[in-house]
């Protein structure tokens, strides 16, 4: 956590050596799961370029890295300015956060919430993915006609706040 909190006030000079640190030194996913939560720390615009990265790993089979890459996609939200992002890469992480309000795992579920919550917030989603994001999220908290709430309580209450992003 240290280490973490270490690289990230580093700023933007971590960014590529944590970067080529996770594709190249470290193939083990609890180190890589490490790396994106450093990223995570990282305070600048300039975090856009770890995005593809998180992205991959948010869809990968490992429980933890899958964990620390829904997570850091929602950090990186918060330091991205809004327009920042690339459309083809906001699209491509709002379809794999969607993708992860499946997961069997409800930490990863909240995790997704939390984030499309950030994309929201942060100004970084479509009128439409807007749209889109209050039917899940009202999906999720059981306010849709089929009435059939998320089980998890962390994650209809990740749903609950991020509700108010996007009203």
């Amino acid at each position: 956590m240290a280490i973490a909190q270490a690289l990230g006030r580093m700023g933007s000079a971590a960014i590529p050596a944590l970067i080529d640190q996770y594709h190249c030194a470290c193939p083990e996913p609890g180190c890589r799961a490490f790396i994106l939560y450093a990223l995570g720390k990282v305070k600048s615009p300039e975090i856009v370029k770890a995005a593809p990265v998180a992205l991959k790993a948010a869809a990968a089979a490992d429980l933890e890295l899958r964990d620390s890459a829904t997570r850091a996609i929602g950090k990186f939200a918060e330091s991205i300015p809004a327009g920042a992002l690339p459309a083809d890469l906001r699209d491509a992480l709002v379809e794999r956060l969607q993708a992860n309000l499946a997961d069997p795992s409800a930490g990863i579920r909240a995790k997704a919430v939390r984030s499309l919550g950030k994309l929201a917030r942060y100004g970084h989603l479509t009128g439409e993915q807007r749209g889109q994001l209050k039917s899940t999220l009202k999906r999720i908290l059981g306010q849709d006609e089929r009435f059939e709430w998320d089980r998890a309580y962390v994650v209809r209450k990740e749903a609950q706040e991020a509700l108010g992003y996007v009203d």
